[in-house]
């Protein structure tokens, strides 16, 4: 079973797929089944990983100070798609920038078209001053690798952030919201499933593929229910980002459960997709249905505490945009920058949480943490 835990994301779809993947015999899908007789285990084991998901953490992933307090009025760049997401994200990365009074210069992209990242990132080099790093979101090396040269001799950093899988050279500085958290967020959801239908459950999975960061997840949600639960079942409902986004993926999403009564579980890759789909399925006579995700929106813990979800993960962006601004700092200091900036603590929460906890998770004082290293605290 995946259990990363590295504490220290017109009118009918177009093209649907269903598959299933780590069936019971009775399903009739791919993958071996292994004896009933190991459900009390393997939901005895999925229990025990979600609760320490549920967890508070208390301490942020990176221990290693900077040599020396940071030099003053440096700028960093960040390619931003201009969504509440977006400027929520630009907000924070200006508060860390604050701590080391350095500056942010923000070029607008559009995540659904890729070559408009490639563009802004040949316009951040042409920026005075010049920056010390680019940080964008998302799109993977296909997309921007023709400038790699360039800013290997301009000597500016890049920073990724929810790429996927990335090798870290050149002037790659960095993978934020890397493999590690990727892994940690979707086996969380997972064990969730495995543990609330006590090992017997069956799956809608609803899967935005487009981008390497959502297909990891995915595969990695997949791999923990084959691997953790004999006797559960996961249907595949395929869409495109930009059919999730204008909220298509909703109405497929009900005529597949309907299509299948048997199924109880509705869990997507972002939450995002899922917006307004507790009144749909209400609509639809799908009450009974139980819903969860990742990469949870403030609305989507407002879900999680009104019941009309059930689980989701919940990550600390503030977090992340200190993280970014860490390694930016190392990256123009000369020193290293570790594998856990590609990690980011994640608390999975269900309709059980006490809801009397900060609406961002845990480590509450990351800020005087990531001053403490920085040498400004």
């Amino acid at each position: 079973m995946v259990q990363h835990r590295t504490r220290a994301f017109l009118g009918v779809i177009l093209s649907i797929t269903l598959l299933t993947v780590g069936c019971s015999s009775g399903d009739g899908g791919g993958g071996t089944a292994r004896p009933a007789g190991d459900t009390a285990a393997e939901v005895k084991a999925a229990e025990a990983a979600v609760a320490e998901a549920t967890s508070e953490p208390t301490q942020i992933l990176i221990t290693e100070p900077l040599k020396e307090k940071p030099i003053e009025g440096q700028t960093m760049v960040y390619l931003s798609s201009g969504d509440p997401s977006a400027n929520q994200q630009e907000a924070l990365y200006r508060e860390a920038l604050e701590a080391v009074k350095w500056k942010l210069e923000v070029l607008p992209v559009d995540n659904t078209n890729p070559a408009t990242t490639l563009d802004a990132m040949k316009t951040a080099l042409t920026l005075t001053p010049k920056p010390k790093v680019v940080l964008f979101v998302a799109q993977p090396k296909a997309v921007w690798q023709s400038v790699i040269p360039a800013y290997e001799k301009a000597g500016v950093g890049l920073i990724a952030n929810v790429v996927g899988p990335l090798e870290i050279e050149g002037p790659v500085v960095a993978n934020t919201n890397g493999p590690p958290y990727i892994e940690q967020m979707h086996s969380d959801i997972a064990n969730w499933f495995i543990a609330d239908s006590e090992g017997t459950g069956k799956v809608l999975k609803y899967e935005v593929n487009d981008l390497p960061v959502l297909s990891t997840g995915n595969d990695v949600f997949r791999e923990t229910v084959k691997e953790g639960c004999s006797q559960c079942s996961v249907k595949v409902l395929a869409g495109s980002i930009a059919q999730a986004s204008s909220g298509e993926g909703v109405p497929a999403m009900i005529s597949a459960l309907q299509a299948d009564p048997s199924i109880k579980y509705l869990i997507t890759d972002y939450s995002a997709w899922f917006s307004g789909i507790r009144s749909a399925l209400n609509a639809a006579g799908l009450d009974d249905v139980k819903v969860g995700s990742t990469s949870a929106l403030p609305t989507t813990l407002s879900d999680v505490k009104s019941g009309a979800q059930q689980a989701t993960t919940l990550l600390n962006n503030a977090y992340l945009a200190w993280v970014g601004v860490d390694a930016a700092l190392r990256f123009t200091a000369g020193q290293p920058v570790g594998p856990e900036h590609s990690n980011t603590p994640v608390r999975l929460i269900t309709s059980d949480t006490d809801f009397a906890i900060p609406e961002e998770p845990s480590p509450v004082d990351y800020q005087t943490q990531f001053k403490k290293l920085w040498n400004v605290g």
